[in-house]
């Protein structure tokens, strides 16, 4: 479908592209993407205040709305990946060790060369190490790189991990050992969160292939535009709880559909096939979001 055959596809649809392009007359083709998008969460944003969310595994201090999914799961999964993570609790002692011990191929106590493939959190020798340069999120779990995993399995092996990286395990330590524990602890818990959910997950494993999404991606399929748009117009004009259900319904399919060619796009190593799914299941995701919000305010 054409852009002008979109525009003219229904007098509601024609009506709503009018509004959009009268409040912005000099904006050229290029951006209506960018505007549906923005469009499509206005009921939302109107709703939602930005919200500040603070990191506390990082300290990254990232402004983000719920308006925009895609940079807010691109920021948290993707940026921070191959940093340190400190859980700063403020000592000179601790925070020394961020500038030591650079190379991480080498126990630091014992100087056995490090096996980082096994070796991802403690030396033969016993000690702590610091975290791996080259230890994917996936590694760090002990789980095969797919887009599908076993949500159970993940868990586990997370709450396995934290009961013996945790910092309170090391409270008796030194101030190396403890702040390694605090990088570990943190790192792994970054790594649980990244991988929990399917959309940070399939951001995550573009960012494995050198592919981000930012603030300023966008879909150029203007039919599906169009469909998300429709969509969000009805729920505008929902006034029934039968009528969000089925509304609900709908996208939650469209969302599971996302997921199984997402899967099947990584099996192939079809990166740009991938990244157009992750860019549309944002857009589902940003209406599952919306729907969760007005059942919150129908029971409030």
């Amino acid at each position: 479908m054409s852009a002008s055959q979109a525009y003219t596809a229904s007098p509601r649809l024609a009506n709503m592209w009018s509004k959009i392009m009268q409040s912005n007359p000099k904006v050229s083709k290029q951006f209506h993407s960018a505007l549906a998008y923005s469009y499509v969460d206005k009921k939302l944003a109107q709703r939602s205040s930005v919200d500040s969310i603070k990191t506390r595994e990082s300290g990254l201090l990232l402004s983000s709305s719920r308006l925009d999914p895609t940079f807010n799961m691109a920021a948290f999964a993707l940026g921070q990946q191959n940093k340190r993570l400190l859980s700063n609790d403020g000592s000179s002692s601790s925070s020394s060790f961020q500038h030591q011990n650079k190379t991480t191929s080498t126990c630091w106590k014992c100087g056995k060369k490090r096996d980082s493939a096994v070796e991802i959190y403690f030396c033969i020798c016993g000690s702590i190490l610091p975290p791996s340069d080259t230890s994917t999120y996936f590694d760090l779990l002990g789980l095969e790189k797919s887009f599908e995993l076993d949500v159970d399995v993940l868990t586990k092996k997370y709450k396995d991990l934290q009961r013996i990286l945790h910092p309170d395990k090391f409270s008796q330590k030194s101030e190396r050992e403890k702040f390694y524990s605090a990088e570990q602890s943190s790192l792994v818990n970054l790594a649980y969160t990244s991988l929990l959910k399917p959309l940070s997950r399939g951001l995550y494993m573009l960012s494995m292939h050198g592919e981000t999404l930012n603030e300023g991606t966008q879909c150029e399929d203007v039919e599906f535009l169009m469909k998300i748009l429709e969509t969000n117009e009805d729920l505008d004009e929902v006034t029934n709880t039968e009528s969000l259900r089925m509304i609900e319904h709908l996208n939650t399919r469209n969302i599971n559909q996302c997921y199984e060619i997402l899967s099947e796009a990584f099996r192939q190593e079809d990166i740009a096939g991938a990244k157009e799914i992750v860019i549309k299941l944002t857009y589902f995701t940003t209406i599952d979001n919306k729907i969760k919000e007005m059942e919150l305010y129908e029971t409030s």
